[in-house]
């Protein structure tokens, strides 16, 4: 039977990495380019950076809701392979 090896202190180390980096992630673009300016590339600059930012607050929410649920899962595989472990018994030296 195939085993999976989870170095469980590198997933942790770099689910930390990723929180950080989310965390660090600042979407906030300027609230207008040109206050009084009626050109119409302005207008559509200030839409375009306001999609922007939306879709960077959105990519921050996904990542840090991934790193959640990666985070969780290793905390699950954790639990199990302590109870498979445990459900084995001593296991007798050679």
């Amino acid at each position: 039977m195939n085993e999976i090896k989870i170095d469980y202190g590198s997933v942790e180390k770099e689910l930390s990495s990723i929180q950080m980096a989310s965390s660090a992630l600042n979407p906030a673009l300027p609230e207008s380019v040109a206050e009084k300016n009626e050109l119409q590339l302005i207008n559509t600059l200030e839409e375009i950076n306001q999609l922007l930012e939306q879709v960077l607050q959105n990519y921050k929410a996904l990542l840090a809701k991934t790193q959640s649920m990666a985070k969780n899962s290793v905390e699950t595989m954790k639990e199990m392979d302590k109870r498979n472990a445990a459900s084995f018994g001593p296991v007798p030296m050679r």
